[in-house]
Parts: C-alpha cells; sequence; structure tokens
C-alpha cells in the first residue's frame, strides 16, 4: 500500500512576520533581493504591474514566496518571449524564481558557499510547490 505524498499549501505571513519577510527569503542578500524582486515585477510584468502592498506566503514546507499586487490574471515578459498567462499567484511564484536564482549566481560569484546553499534551498522548496500549481505549464515556459 503506498501513501500520497503530503500536498504542499501556502498561507498569509503573518502581520507581525513581514518585517521579517526579504531576510526568510534572501538570507543576507534581503535588500538586494527586495529591490531585484520589485524590478522583476516592473519588466515582466509591464503595465500589470503598478506597485502596491505584496502578498507574502509561507509554505508548508517551509518555503516562501511573495504575490504582487494586480490583476487576477497576468501576461509576464519574461526574457525568453514566451509570453504565458498565468493566475497572479503564479505570477508571484515565476517572479518570486527568478529572483532567488539571481542572488544564487551573486552569492556563486561571491565565493559563499553556505549563502548559495541557503538559497538554492529556499529555491527548491518554492519550486516543489509551483510543480503542483494548477499554472505549472504556464510557469514552467516563463522560466524555461
Amino acid at each position: 500500500m503506498s501513501s500520497l505524498p503530503t500536498p504542499i499549501t501556502a498561507k498569509p505571513v503573518p502581520q507581525r512576520s513581514r518585517p521579517g519577510f526579504f531576510f526568510g527569503l534572501f538570507g543576507s542578500l534581503f535588500i538586494r533581493g527586495e529591490s531585484t524582486l520589485f524590478h522583476l515585477a516592473r519588466s515582466m510584468g509591464g503595465e500589470q504591474y503598478r506597485g502596491g502592498l505584496w502578498e507574502f506566503k509561507q509554505l508548508s514546507n517551509g518555503g516562501l514566496f511573495a504575490i504582487p499586487p494586480g490583476p487576477d490574471r497576468w501576461e509576464l515578459r519574461p526574457m525568453n518571449m514566451s509570453e504565458p498567462a498565468m493566475r497572479r499567484e503564479a505570477a508571484g511564484l515565476t517572479i518570486t524564481l527568478f529572483a532567488l536564482g539571481g542572488m544564487m549566481e551573486l552569492a556563486a560569484e561571491s565565493n559563499s558557499e553556505a549563502l548559495f546553499k541557503l538559497l538554492e534551498t529556499r529555491h527548491a522548496l518554492v519550486w516543489d510547490y509551483a510543480r503542483l500549481h494548477p499554472d505549472w505549464s504556464a510557469i514552467q515556459a516563463a522560466l524555461d
């Protein structure tokens, strides 16, 4: 008899924990990670992103991701020109994964193995949730 894997769930980060969210997501690169996240939302979201209060989510597997404010449906424009349409949560997952990847590059360039491993783990936790998302094909198209 095989057991089904435990589903990964997302819940809002409590208000009292919001100030430490970016440190929890990006470690010591939290300032750069935060600005990268906002930049990616502007560059890939175009007119759909107009700033505002982001939703922060905590995953049951320990991961974290951010969801930008804006319309319920997004059409992202990543550098691969795929322009996939997806729900706002999926856009947040995509943007968060891109930002974590960028911070992993910075950690690797600075030869910070511990920071790289931390970011790699955080990326994997978000990736595991994204793979189960209804918009996974659109997320994958944007990341490919």
